[in-house]
């Protein structure tokens, strides 16, 4: 699931046998937002199997693990829906690297937000893991935000409706990836931040009385000058897949396909 991006993915995937879609194509009566969140929602359009699974596209070390570690609670345990793989996270500075120093928005923005918030989550090693997997019928009864928040909005809305028994959380050892820039991670906490304050209010545990702001300044420092540099950033959501017309109509179809429902005479 490709958002026109310039790093050659789709190019790789596609040279690899991989079937590449571009999100914008997707749905597009509902319109199209940037965002990885947009495209994770998107696919649930476009993906057939009763489980779904989602990997980021830049881990470097990557190995099957990633794959079976996430499938193994579902198939296992009829009672799990919900999966987040869990790993250590180093950091690399030049040419080495800093082993456990790496997640810097899950550690210093995300896990105090939990201890404060979600306790019970607070145990899950990786809440922001791009790994992870999960049963349709779960996924597609919950929004999904459409930029950055989309990880911290799924597993807050999976405890809330489904409770923590349906989530599980599998080790695959170590995961090493591009580590970005603090003016990138500074954007995204700002998009995580936004996700997590209207869960917050969604299920009652603070009021926010005054709307949120979008606009971020971005202050970057650039040939000894400083610069501020005003972004929008809204965290979009998308309404639970379920509600989509279209969506239902496919699942009908395929559903008579298989022989589960009986063609209309």
């Amino acid at each position: 699931m490709d958002s026109e991006s310039n790093d050659n993915t789709a190019y790789i995937a596609d040279s690899l046998g991989f079937k590449v879609y571009q999100h914008k194509n997707i749905l597009t009566n509902y319109g199209t937002y940037k965002g990885k969140g947009e495209g994770l929602w998107k696919s649930l359009f476009v993906l057939k199997g009763d489980i779904i699974a989602w990997c980021d596209s830049d881990i470097k070390n990557f190995n099957a693990r990633f794959i079976y570690g996430i499938l193994g609670p579902l198939i296992l345990n009829d009672n799990i829906s919900f999966v987040k793989a869990f790993y250590r996270r180093p950091l690399r500075i030049d040419s080495s690297y800093l082993k456990g120093e790496g997640g810097r928005v899950t550690e210093i923005l995300v896990r105090p937000l939990l201890n404060l918030f979600y306790n019970e989550l607070s145990r899950i090693f990786q809440p922001l893991a791009g790994e992870y997997a999960a049963r349709r019928e779960l996924l597609e009864q919950i929004p999904f935000y459409t930029g950055y928040g989309v990880e911290i909005g799924l597993l807050i809305d999976v405890y809330e409706n489904f409770g923590l028994e349906k989530i599980a959380q599998v080790n695959v050892i170590r995961r090493v990836h591009r580590n970005q820039p603090i003016s990138t991670l500074s954007r995204m906490s700002f998009g995580i931040l936004q996700a997590f304050l209207e869960k917050l209010q969604q299920y009652k545990k603070i009021m926010i009385i005054k709307e949120l702001n979008k606009i971020y300044n971005q202050i970057e420092y650039i040939r000894k000058e400083y610069f501020i540099t005003p972004k929008r950033l809204e965290e979009k959501i998308r309404c639970p897949m379920i509600k989509i017309k279209e969506y239902n109509e496919k699942k009908l179809v395929l559903k008579r396909k298989a022989g589960e429902v009986s063609p209309i005479s």
